[in-house]
């Protein structure tokens, strides 16, 4: 049991958020920037485990939070016709 929570715990934040905005209008934006946030928000979780700092779960979303937010609120670069 405690092998499944532990790997739940890496896995779970990692593609929460992902999967949730893939229904979403906006998912094109977040297209090219997918797999790294993906990465290091399994890396903070496993980190996480691996130190014993925290919960996982907890600080891996928080990751995911922050960086779905940096990249909603980025700017566009203007495009050049």
């Amino acid at each position: 049991i405690d092998l499944i929570y532990q790997a739940a715990s890496i896995v779970v934040p990692s593609l929460l958020l992902p999967l949730l905005l893939s229904f979403t209008r906006r998912a094109r934006r977040f297209a090219h920037v997918i797999v790294p946030i993906i990465v290091i928000t399994a890396l903070a979780s496993m980190l996480s485990l691996l130190l014993s700092r925290g919960e996982p779960m907890i600080i891996g979303l928080g990751v995911s939070v922050v960086l779905h937010s940096l990249q909603a609120f980025r700017r566009e670069p203007p495009v050049i016709e």
